[in-house]
């Protein structure tokens, strides 16, 4: 099952790291956005939250974590990511100071799987890109999936009294994502803890300060006043010179 979203804004200080003088952005992913993960949420219309996110890969000693503001409206999904929060081998004093002089340290990833677009924007430098998913991705978004659950036990997470259970996700194409989930009884079954296991690591996310009411519509939309660039290659050009200039 593709994460194609998977650590999209750890991707971005990696490159402005190791690739300054090309600008460029290879692509990444963002951090529990993937479509089995999703489908977690699929009895969830709409709600917010924060989410202490924990990636380990095999082979690393020191974990990369990171806490997002997470909110879902009707299939549709907003992350919001703060660089200063980010830790990580990669996410050194240099290269948060370069994403703060390019205006990059803040990222707003919007997920729109009717329109079939991810939406990128960095509020520190009021722009955006809107980026087409691929025929691959949208469909990875779109498929129905079969999930088997099997209760494991009674558990309380912070402060909520949880059903441990270990779900199987099955896509119609017979791919397999297993998941171990804390689901809240006391909101109606909110999947308050998920560790899913990866080829090379395990993600664990952490959901607090859950509401279940609904996000205003125009929180999955990019702000009007910032500028939109073509693509991710012009934005990242823009944001190479504010760096090096010191122009806004």
């Amino acid at each position: 099952m593709k994460t194609w979203f998977f650590l999209l804004a750890v991707g971005v200080a990696v490159l402005l790291a190791d690739s300054r003088a090309e600008g460029q952005l290879a692509g990444g992913n963002q951090p529990g956005l993937n479509a089995a993960m999703l489908q977690l949420f699929r009895d969830v219309p709409y709600f917010s939250s924060k989410a202490d996110v924990r990636l380990e890969e095999k082979g690393e000693k020191i974990p990369t974590t990171m806490t997002m503001n997470f909110s879902m409206l009707n299939g549709n999904v907003r992350v919001e990511l703060d660089m200063n929060v980010v830790r990580s081998k990669q996410m050194t004093t240099e290269t948060l100071n370069g994403l703060k002089q390019a205006g990059l340290d803040k990222l707003v990833t919007i997920v729109r799987p009717e329109r079939k677009t991810a939406t990128l924007v960095y509020p520190t430098a009021q722009s955006f890109v809107e980026m087409p998913m691929t025929k691959e991705e949208a469909a990875d978004l779109q498929r129905p999936y079969r999930a088997n659950k099997t209760v494991l036990g009674k558990e309380t997470i912070d402060g909520h009294a949880c059903e441990k259970t270990r779900v199987t996700l099955v896509a119609d194409t017979g791919e397999k994502q297993e998941a171990t989930v804390w689901y809240a009884t006391g909101l109606k079954g909110f999947p308050l803890k998920v560790e899913m296991p990866q080829p090379d690591a395990t993600l664990t996310m952490l959901y607090r300060e859950v509401k279940l009411a609904r996000p205003e519509a125009s929180q999955f939309e990019a702000p009007a006043k910032y500028t939109r660039y073509s693509d991710i290659e012009q934005l990242m050009q823009a944001a190479m010179v504010r760096a090096v200039t010191g122009k806004k």
